[in-house]
């Protein structure tokens, strides 16, 4: 059994080299989309969707894109080509307690809202919420949430909870965008717009290839939908082969799993929320929640470190920061002062333990607002 094991860790990670090497082979020409890492960036990859499908884009294709996307993924509303010229497309509309969508169609009195996961891991009731926001709006009409992935896989009951698939559009880049860009190049004459199109559809096959080896190794790490964390020789060979070759987006993944594991706090009394946002000077990964409210934000630059709007008169002193806002390193017990975690770290097989309720006890819970 363990020899399986090592065989699959060891394959995994083959062909994650192997496809790394295959996307600077394949891709003769100089792709713009790739040295950007844009297949990494959902608010970036949501942005160029948006333009393309908004019929008012810089595409200057009118409705034909929006048109071709929603017949390709069977919408199945007869719209007149006026109609779907005067459609609008939002980008991170925000909804109740500035919860925002990546992407959002409104056609006539009907709405579409898109999500988009690349990386980024479900939230607690995330379809759910979305969804009956806009069923309870008067103004639109909703059938279905799309939600989609790099290789169309199902939400988690997570986010769904009690949305029935019925409800839910799933939606892949390997499948429905690569064949709805294919569509698209079919009707554009400018050369400019088309090479931009074919690059955008290379950046898809490979966004699904490293998605699909990267999907292989979570589930060979145990860094499931639980974010699981168990310290064995897979893990401190994969660290330590990240500390070597510095792939943060599995750095990343394990950290998280990590942080979720060892963070110590009154879980009848807080929550921990995934910012995948980096809402906080774009280091935060954690929003901590009490009651819905935002209470404070755990981020890493280079060490792990807590930040809070208001902390306590008396506490003040053992805080950096001012009025705008207030931080703290946080480390294990027994540890110096910093923790290092932006890079991978083979010190979190030795330390499981990192006490967060005597920072949260410190904090000035008055000025906490729903966010």
């Amino acid at each position: 059994m363990e020899k399986i094991f090592y065989q699959k860790l060891f394959s995994a990670i083959c062909d994650a080299i192997d496809v790394a090497k295959s996307v600077e082979t394949e891709n003769q020409s100089y792709n713009i989309f790739e040295v950007l890492k844009i297949q990494d960036k959902e608010v970036l990859i949501c942005r160029l969707l948006g333009d393309l499908l908004d019929p008012s884009g810089r595409h200057c294709l009118g409705e034909k894109p929006l048109a071709i996307f929603l017949r390709q993924i069977g919408y199945d509303r007869a719209f007149s080509s006026e109609e779907l010229r005067s459609a609008r497309v939002v980008l991170e509309e925000v909804i109740d307690e500035n919860r925002r969508i990546d992407l959002v169609i409104y056609v006539k009195n009907f709405v579409l809202p898109i999500e988009v996961k690349i990386w980024a891991g479900d939230q607690k009731n995330q379809l759910r919420d979305y969804y009956f926001h806009f069923e309870k709006e008067n103004q639109s009409h909703i059938d279905k949430i799309c939600y989609l992935t790099p290789d169309g896989r199902e939400p988690s009951p997570y986010s769904c909870n009690g949305l029935s698939l019925d409800q839910i559009q799933i939606l892949s880049f390997r499948d429905d965008i690569a064949a709805w860009l294919d569509e698209v190049l079919g009707v554009v004459e400018n050369q400019r717009i088309r090479t931009t199109l074919e690059e955008f559809r290379e950046v898809i096959k490979s966004m699904y290839k490293e998605n699909r080896i990267f999907n292989e190794l979570i589930d060979i790490l145990k860094l499931g939908k639980d974010d699981g964390f168990l310290s064995n020789d897979a893990i401190k060979a994969v660290v330590a082969i990240l500390s070597a070759n510095e792939n943060e987006q599995l750095w990343e993944n394990i950290r998280r799993a990590y942080l979720r594991h060892a963070l110590r706090f009154d879980t009848s009394e807080y929550e921990l929320v995934d910012d995948d946002r980096r809402v906080k000077d774009g280091h935060s990964i954690f929003v901590v929640k009490k009651q819905g409210k935002t209470v404070a934000w755990i981020c890493v630059d280079t060490n792990l470190y807590i930040v809070a709007e208001r902390i306590k008169t008396e506490n003040r002193g053992c805080w950096s920061g001012d009025n705008d806002y207030y931080w703290r390193y946080l480390c294990p017990n027994g540890l110096k002062k910093t923790y290092a975690l932006k890079k991978a770290n083979l010190q979190i097989l030795n330390y499981d333990s990192i006490e967060l309720g005597e920072y949260l006890d410190e904090i000035d819970l008055s000025g906490a607002v729903v966010c």
